[in-house]
């Protein structure tokens, strides 16, 4: 048995995006299709979407961040007017092919992601989960910076800020490995010569399915 990742490189306003999907979930018959969205977005390619007021959405703690994405929103909307197609139709055409073929799908989350990783230590999952909160805040300010500035003087800051706590953010992620190995206790899952994972903790141990 062989374990592969596919990952299929998609263009929301995209028809070709759409085609190939369809074209790869068919060719090579996965266990798993994944759609990299959070929970929120996931609903609401679904329709499963309430109505809520402005007033909600500034006491959410998140304004900037909504707003942000009704504006990305927008652009994507506008673009795939000209272009004849529904933005997010790549990631439905996936959610869909999942459904029909019965495929377990997953939401990847940060706790999902930082979980996968399989610490044992709890300051070690700490830091991997502040690693992915400063990644999502990056791109933030890269929108705010790339998308919604005009000034240099003004961007360019902001964009070098960004880079700056993504490398804050790498040593986060870096530390949370080192204290698993200092305990001898970080999860490694290397492939046999068969293509079937294996997994080990301990650095001298023999891997094993």
């Amino acid at each position: 048995m062989q374990d592969n990742i596919i990952l299929v490189g998609t263009g929301h306003i995209l028809e070709k995006s759409v085609k190939e999907v369809d074209v790869v979930i068919d060719r090579e018959e996965p266990d798993v299709v994944a759609v990299e969205l959070c929970e929120g977005r996931y609903e609401a390619l679904k329709g499963n979407v309430g109505d809520f007021s402005i007033k909600e959405v500034i006491s959410g703690g998140s304004p900037f961040l909504i707003l942000t994405h009704w504006l990305l929103a927008y652009v994507q909307r506008k673009m795939g007017a000209e272009l004849g197609i529904e933005p997010g139709a790549d990631m439905m055409a996936a959610i869909k092919k999942g459904e029909e073929v019965k495929l377990p799908q997953i939401i990847a989350t940060a706790e999902r992601a930082v979980e996968r990783a399989k610490f044992s230590n709890p300051y070690a999952k700490a830091k991997a989960i502040a690693a992915y909160s400063m990644a999502e805040k990056v791109a933030e300010l890269d929108v705010k910076g790339c998308f919604m500035m005009k000034n240099p003087e003004e961007y360019v800051p902001v964009v070098a800020a960004a880079h700056e706590l993504l490398r804050e953010a790498a040593k986060l992620a870096f530390e949370a490995r080192e204290i698993e190995k200092q305990a001898d206790s970080l999860v490694r899952e290397p492939h046999s010569r068969t293509g079937e994972i294996l997994k080990k903790k301990k650095l001298m141990e023999k891997p094993s399915a």
